[in-house]
């Protein structure tokens, strides 16, 4: 090790040789710093790396020989199912060679095999813990965090908390994070919005560089903040699904998109120096696409920013209500912001920087009307924007067989009036109110629906829906999950004229949430079918109070879409989606090569798309549906004619005194007091 420190000192000169003898001449002792001479860190990696059917894994596994640092990858390692023979026929090879120095993040791929099983016992100790797959290292004076994005990430997690807590302790100006799936992508795979409450974290730390696969294309983003908004003290984020597997197309460019290519493999070079970063995105050879730049790290965490709100969850109340958890969504909240009520603070709870609860109460309830609600932060940033709460009168027509949404209501052991009620039992330990509530559960198969249909609706009406969904966290959620409620609009010969998806469940709820929304009926429209889809095999899912209704006042509406409760990035709303994505009955179980992943990447919207099946004829439930619908007619109208009868009554009354006072006024009349019928015609 003498003999490059001894050539580095003569090539600084005579000045340097002298000045050594000098010290050895006065008995002193040279202490050379360890750092002098020796370059700054790299870091060099890609993802979506090894096939056996391709050689591009090999073609940057050799340039990875010629580039001395630390390897990262951001999933997807080894394909097609990241088995045990994929990570030993195809990546051991190429890039398994590299593995010394390979520092991992875990793919959906790897996660279609026993939920990771190969890829942690080929990687070891350099995946992290077993089943969790994140962790952090420091490289030179750089902290760089490895997260997984095929587990639960969400703010109430096990891993957001670690990352939380990891960033707290190692403060550095310099920190760089990786894993698979993207927040922002122009790619096949689109965005993915279950990601920003990562980001959300990262920005409030000052991190500085993102990396992620998962799209096999290379693309680079200008610094921004978590909502996609371009700020100089955002998060430059790359996209490097470069390593191997087959490109894929450029779909939807994105904001902020600075370069993008859909057609090169390479691996993308960080040089980390103390305060800022190189990259250079390298190409195989005979490729001519290149990227290179500099950065510069962010110092501390952003400035903060005036909240902004969202949503609500829910948007509506009736009269009378009890107290309220109301769940306001939006960005930049903190832990001391607080939710006003038409100006008044409410007691709030901060869930995360996109989520508060606030605690409403039943006082606040009794008088129909609107509520204007706003965010404030007591850190003296202006107040957020205003959403606004509705307060209506109670309503009692509700559309489905079953009113409220008593699971059992004839006690038969069955679901009432639920098409394929196999997958539907009556529970009584999970109830929201009443004395049973639905559990929705699957036992032999995932990817099933069941359904019910509300009759004689009308086009352009304005209907409610709402209930009550409760997924426990002991769910077993084994893969992907989805619990999907929607409304299928559909005409005389039920064919689908539109599908609102009124919310998208991905992981446990904490408890009973509620779903609200409005909906204009399209043009067309004589019926709706309620449905609930699932796709994963014992997911213990308990629904109640599930109510269609028609208000009282008609409101026109400007748009077809609904209006509908927001909730987290884990648990999503959807505006609309194809009428056709799920047809009648259980739709087909996919194949593993295409099993959606835990998180629910876009790739589980692919297998829904093609999930497609034809309406079928009316089934006998269907039929016994329509007579019970009739019979609720006749039973409202009967009611009418029973609340009108009082007022007859009295209407009968009203005339028999009309009809006395004209006999009084012929009277006075026929006995000459003329005067008293001109005063009388006066008043």
């Amino acid at each position: 090790m003498s003999r490059p420190k001894i050539a580095q000192l003569s090539r600084r000169g005579p000045r340097y040789v002298g000045l050594l003898l000098r010290l050895l001449l006065l008995g002193g002792v040279v202490h050379t710093p360890t750092s002098y001479g020796t370059p700054d860190p790299v870091l060099v990696g890609a993802g979506d790396i090894a096939t056996c059917d391709s050689a591009a894994d090999e073609a940057t596994a050799a340039l990875l020989d010629s580039i001395a640092g630390t390897i990262y990858t951001t999933g997807d390692n080894a394909y097609p199912l990241g088995t045990d023979a994929d990570f030993r026929d195809c990546y051991a090879p190429a890039w398994g060679r590299l593995k010394a120095r390979t520092l991992p993040s875990a793919g959906n791929h790897e996660y279609y095999t026993d939920a990771g099983r190969p890829y942690y016992d080929y990687f070891g100790v350099a995946a992290g813990p077993r089943d969790q797959g994140y962790y952090s290292y420091d490289l030179g004076a750089w902290h760089v965090v490895v997260l997984n994005s095929n587990i639960p990430i969400d703010p109430a997690s096990a891993q957001i908390q670690w990352l939380r807590a990891d960033l707290a302790s190692n403060p550095t100006q310099c920190t760089v994070a990786y894993w698979h799936h993207p927040l922002f992508n122009s790619g096949n795979h689109g965005n993915h919005p279950y990601i920003r409450d990562t980001w959300h974290v990262l920005y409030e730390f000052g991190v500085d560089v993102v990396i992620n696969g998962h799209d096999h294309n290379y693309e680079r983003f200008a610094p921004q903040d978590p909502d996609g908004r371009a700020d100089p003290r955002g998060i430059r984020e790359f996209i490097v699904g470069t390593g191997g597997g087959p490109p894929y197309p450029l779909k939807d460019i994105q904001p902020n998109s600075e370069i993008h290519n859909a057609t090169t493999f390479g691996v993308l070079k960080f040089t980390l120096h103390p305060t800022s970063y190189d990259w250079e995105f390298i190409p195989v050879p005979g490729a001519t696409f290149r990227d290179q730049g500099t950065g510069t790290c962010v110092d501390g965490p952003p400035s903060p920013h005036a909240p902004t709100t969202s949503g609500l969850s829910p948007t509506t109340a009736t009269v009378g209500g009890s107290d309220l958890n109301l769940q306001v969504n939006g960005t930049y909240f903190s832990k001391d912001s607080v939710v006003q009520w038409n100006g008044v603070n409410r007691p709030t709870q901060f869930v995360n920087s996109t989520q508060l609860v606030a605690t409403i109460p039943g006082s606040a309830l009794n008088t129909p009307g609107t509520a204007s609600i706003t965010v404030v932060d007591p850190q003296g940033q202006s107040p957020s924007n205003a959403q606004e709460f509705t307060i209506a009168e109670p309503i009692n027509d509700n559309l489905l067989a079953n009113g409220g949404f008593e699971a059992d209501a004839d006690n038969n052991q069955q679901s009432d009036n639920w098409w394929n009620n196999e997958y539907v039992k009556r529970h009584t330990g999970v109830v929201y109110s009443g004395t049973a509530s639905m559990q929705h559960y699957a036992t032999n198969n995932s990817g099933y629906t069941i359904s019910q249909t509300a009759n004689n609706l009308t086009a352009g009406t304005t209907y409610t829906f709402s209930g009550r969904v409760n997924i426990p966290p002991s769910t077993p959620l084994q893969g992907a999950f989805d619990f999907v409620l929607m409304i299928k609009w559909r005409d005389a010969n039920k064919q689908s004229i539109r599908t609102d998806t009124l919310h998208v469940f991905k992981q446990p709820t904490e408890g009973w949430q509620t779903i609200s929304a409005r909906l204009e009926a399209p043009a067309g429209t004589t019926n709706a079918q309620v449905q609930m889809v699932t796709d994963v095999l014992n997911a213990a899912v308990y629904v109640d109070e599930l109510v269609l209704r028609v208000p009282t006042t008609q409101t026109a509406s400007s748009s077809a879409s609904p209006v509908a409760s927001t909730a987290s990035t884990a648990n999503q709303d959807l505006a609309t989606t194809p009428a056709a994505i799920f047809g009648d009955g259980p739709t087909p179980t996919p194949a593993p090569s295409i099993t959606p992943v835990a998180s629910a990447t876009p790739e589980s919207q692919t297998v829904a798309n093609a999930a497609t099946a034809p309406n079928s004829e009316p089934s006998p439930t269907a039929l016994s549906m329509i007579a019970g619908a009739v019979d609720n007619d006749a039973n409202s109208l009967a009611e009418v004619v029973d609340a009108a009868e009082p007022i007859a009554s009295w209407l009968d009354l009203g005339y028999t005194v009309l009809g006395g006072v004209l006999l009084l006024v012929v009277v006075i009349q026929v006995i000459g007091l003329g005067y008293v019928v001109r005063i009388i015609t006066k008043i």
